[in-house]
């Protein structure tokens, strides 16, 4: 009998739930069922108006928008008469905080963007959800769990190393990460701790002390420093300085577009940050809004190098691409070897995103980003941003984002010359 956990597809797309099955296959779940109906999912479960006699199932990954009723309302139904304690996941196509918000405020274990998420990140979550999780139908009615007992991880008022607890910022890729107090100096800051279930993955966890070890070595104002690190429970964990501010995505899905005076500074500033990390000998990997940091201060910090390649290590999963495909060179969706131009292309990608809005492409599932970063040029910045100047489209989309990486800027050094001859626009 298959003893991989029961996972419902809850999604309208049938292109949606074909790269979602496909992924969770690679990733070893092979008990997989499927809706394209809110309705019909909640019947699957056993609830609703008319349920189905269904096999048990044991998670469930939901979308947003269905034709029939919304993945929030199917989400609290779940919750309230299932059980508080049945993991749910909820996806959605929609670039807006407020989506991932309600999310949780349904209820949702976890919230993920589609296309924006590594698929080592989905896995490592039913993992997780999997383990502290036992499956509901082996547990007995009468049986007083509590979430904090199945979800045996550090909370709020919680202690790791000389830290105290204050909330829980999010998880994703095995790992968990906290916004905590010094507890002797009352400093704020941020912690990001290796989850239990990742410990068993040598590789997982040489990738995360070799992330520590790196970060800790690099020293630079644009990057985010390393306080302090440790261990809590047999698991890594490291500090970093709590930032008041926000990430480059909030801003850029804010509405509020961005002038010419944010859009140099964060250029310059990201532009700073990668060429010191490519002196390092570090690819980063991961450029992409959601890992910069604009302070209040309008300081711009680089974040966030948990898929970075430092130096000729192979600790990296072969045949994964990883990265965030939206942003990603077409030479990184392949097996080629990387070069400090992969972050250039990101880097375009991300000031494309920033000027006006929106992603350069958009697509139904990784291989369709692929064909049009391969072979499609972004949809021209001067019809969607009138007053930008001809040299910041060639700058952005044929320099920064030219198909063939010969054809970038040679280096960060370069796009930093490159940049500082860019005319000011309204």
């Amino acid at each position: 009998m298959d003893q991989s956990p029961c996972i419902l597809i809850v999604d309208d797309r049938q292109p949606h739930r074909v790269l979602l099955r496909a992924q969770l296959e690679d990733a070893g779940y092979t008990n997989i069922v499927e809706s394209a109906y809110g309705k019909k999912a909640l019947a699957m479960l056993g609830l609703g108006e008319s349920p189905d006699d269904c096999a048990a199932i044991d998670l469930v990954i939901l979308d947003v928008l269905l034709p029939d009723i919304d993945g929030y309302q199917v989400c609290r139904t779940i919750k309230k008469e299932l059980s508080p304690l049945f993991p749910v996941i909820m996806l959605t196509g929609l670039q807006d905080v407020t989506n991932h918000v309600r999310g949780i405020e349904a209820g949702a274990d976890d919230f993920f963007t589609k296309l924006q998420y590594h698929p080592e990140e989905l896995s490592s979550k039913i993992d997780m959800l999997m383990k502290y999780c036992p499956r509901l139908r082996e547990v007995e009615e009468d049986e007083a769990l509590t979430l904090a007992h199945i979800r045996s991880r550090p909370s709020p008022g919680d202690s790791i190393g000389g830290y105290c607890i204050t909330e829980t910022l999010g998880w994703g890729g095995g790992t968990l990460v906290y916004r905590a107090e010094h507890v002797s100096s009352g400093a704020e800051c941020v912690i990001k701790l290796l989850s239990k279930h990742m410990t068993d993955d040598w590789s997982g966890q040489q990738r995360f002390t070799r992330e520590i070890k790196v970060m800790q070595r690099l020293q630079h104002p644009n990057l985010i420093p390393v306080l302090d690190d440790g261990r809590h429970e047999g698991c890594p964990y490291y500090v970093m300085e709590f930032l008041q501010g926000q990430d480059l995505f909030e801003q850029i899905v804010s509405g509020r577009p961005a002038k010419c005076k944010q859009v140099r500074r964060v250029a310059n500033d990201v532009a700073e940050a990668l060429e010191y990390v490519h002196k390092n000998n570090i690819i980063h990997r991961d450029v992409k809004p959601r890992n910069i940091f604009v302070c209040r201060d309008s300081s711009v910090k680089l974040g966030d190098f948990g898929v970075a390649r430092f130096g000729e290590s192979q600790l990296t999963q072969s045949n994964i691409a990883l990265g965030t495909p939206v942003y990603m060179p077409p030479e990184q969706f392949t097996d080629a070897p990387l070069t400090a131009a992969a972050d250039i292309y990101a880097f375009g990608a991300t000031l494309y995103h920033l000027i006006c809005g929106r992603a350069p492409f958009h697509g139904l599932d990784t291989y369709e980003l692929y064909q049009k970063h391969l072979t499609e040029r972004p949809p021209a910045l001067k019809g969607l941003v009138p007053s930008l100047p001809d040299e910041w489209e060639a700058f952005v989309c044929r320099r920064c984002m030219a198909k063939i990486r010969e054809e970038r800027p040679k280096n960060m050094a370069a796009v930093i010359e490159e940049l500082a001859m860019l005319p000011e626009y309204e």
